[in-house]
């Protein structure tokens, strides 16, 4: 039997008796590291529960103290646990957000219903060349382009003279001869020529249409065109024919007239002479005092002349000379 002191300390010490499990609360377990504990080299004949020491514990005898178990928590947990602590983190949210569909942008009201009829597209402007005649069609505006023909630069510069001009020009724009302005030994080549000023030793040449203003002064016999305009309040008188692919008058204009092409007379216009051609369009107050042979084709119109003389003729069945009046 032990003595007294040894049963006083067997008493102080901790039980150490396998205790029954505790069922663990069905959470993520974390990462637990446990003390280790030094081994103890007892002395033979000495008791393994006990500690020897001078002056401390009960009777000279130091008590061990329970197995310490410490945890330690890394950022992850720390977070996950702070998150779950709010409230802020549930269970199927990331699953939830994936099979989430993107919304559609917000439209205004009506927007849904609009639909696309056409696309904007460049303008295209016709383009004949200056040097072999050539022409071609040209999309957006440009300062330069090459003939596919002849492979020459082509100028489409727009031009606007006021003053005494001498040099020539040429470009596929167009040139605006101003009132006041005079054209003096020089040839001017352009796609459209605006004709207000006067011509007075110097050429026109218009690659498509000339236009003929009020002020204008020229000899016919200097000017050729393809197509002539002539201006509301413009007078054109020639003794020679006046010849043309297509003409459109809201002016005035006596002559002897030859088309190929069309003839239209506004209104206000008026045309007095000889006039034969393919096609003839009379708008609403336009005048016509003329003796006009109207034919099908343009080879018929070179062939046929009116007759001469102020009797009116029948119109034959290959559709012969015919004199008409109005206003």
């Amino acid at each position: 039997m032990g003595s007294p002191s040894s049963a006083a300390a067997r008493s102080l010490l901790p039980d150490r008796r396998p205790q029954p499990r505790r069922p663990h609360a069905p959470r993520r377990p974390t990462a637990t590291r446990e003390k280790e504990k030094p081994r103890e080299v007892s002395s033979p004949g000495s008791n393994p529960w006990t500690k020897e020491s001078s002056g401390r514990g009960l009777g000279g005898v130091e008590c061990l103290p329970e197995r310490e178990k410490a945890e330690f928590l890394d950022g992850y947990a720390v977070i996950k646990a702070a998150r779950r602590a709010a409230g802020k983190e549930k269970q199927g949210v990331r699953r939830e957000e994936a099979d989430k569909k993107p919304e559609t942008a917000h439209c205004p009201r009506g927007a849904a219903d609009l639909h696309i009829r056409h696309t904007v597209r460049p303008p295209t402007y016709q383009i004949i060349c200056y040097e072999c005649g050539y022409s071609f069609r040209l999309t957006g505006k440009a300062q330069r382009t090459f003939c596919p023909r002849c492979r020459v630069i082509l100028d489409l510069t727009d031009y606007s003279i006021e003053t005494v001009w001498h040099q020539p020009i040429k470009t596929c724009g167009r040139i605006r001869l101003a009132s006041g302005a005079v054209l003096e030994e020089a040839e001017l080549v352009a796609g459209e020529i605006i004709l207000e000023g006067t011509v007075k030793d110097g050429r026109l040449r218009a690659l498509m249409v000339l236009e003929i203003h009020p002020r204008a002064r020229f000899d016919l016999s200097r000017v050729r065109a393809r197509d002539l305009r002539i201006a509301q309040g413009a007078v054109v008188r020639s003794r020679q024919p006046v010849t043309a692919e297509n003409i459109e008058v809201a002016g005035k204009l006596e002559g002897r007239i030859q088309v190929s092409g069309r003839i239209v007379i506004r209104g206000g216009g008026l045309i007095k002479g000889e006039l034969s051609g393919p096609h003839l369009v009379v708008e609403e107050g336009g005048g016509l005092r003329a003796r006009c042979a109207i034919v099908p084709s343009a080879a018929g119109a070179a062939a046929t002349r009116p007759e001469a003389g102020g009797k009116k003729g029948r119109p034959g069945a290959d559709g012969g000379s015919r004199r008409s009046s109005s206003g």
